[in-house]
């Protein structure tokens, strides 16, 4: 017999939470607590920046991306999956391609590598990534009359990661 019927009658609803919360008799043996092992690593080794895509700086869109993906053993991303995307359809792709090859610190549980859940959200500022480097960011490079910063590709600039958490 189902206890927890769904119904919508309080006295029902009083009597299945007081056999909820009735406490085991002292007989009943109690399997003791089961340690959680410690989760440690997973840490961002390399990978590039999401490029900004072109017809979304073009028009100065801004927008963000949150995804999740799965670490593995070895330290590799699999199974990007985008969980909100504002607005959708525009920057998706450049973060699901730049996630894809990403390289971490294996996650360890208890010294054994195993894999873990990570979630990232971007950014993508419009108004940034159309900002001309200032000459003094530059710095010569022999042969070459590009201006080349030291902090920033220009198809990546106006992208910022936002947060990370592990599952």
């Amino acid at each position: 017999e189902n206890v927890l019927a769904d119904t919508d009658e309080p006295e029902n609803l009083q009597a299945t939470l007081a056999l909820v919360q009735e406490p085991l008799p002292a007989s009943t043996p109690v399997a003791p607590a089961q340690r959680q092992p410690v989760l440690t690593g997973g840490e961002f080794v390399k990978g590039p920046t999401p490029v900004f895509p072109r017809k979304a700086r073009r028009l100065g869109l801004d927008g963000s991306v949150t995804v999740r993906f799965t670490v593995n053993d070895r330290g590799r991303v699999r199974d990007v999956e985008v969980m909100a995307a504002e607005p959708e359809g525009v920057f998706e792709r450049a973060v699901t391609r730049a996630v894809s090859r990403w390289r971490f610190e294996p996650f360890l549980a208890d010294g054994e590598p195993v894999f873990g859940r990570v979630s990232r959200t971007f950014q993508f500022d419009g108004a940034a990534s159309k900002q001309l480097v200032h000459r003094d960011e530059c710095r010569p490079m022999t042969g070459s009359r590009v201006c080349r910063t030291a902090n920033a590709r220009p198809a990546t600039r106006g992208v910022r990661i936002v947060y990370q958490v592990a599952d």
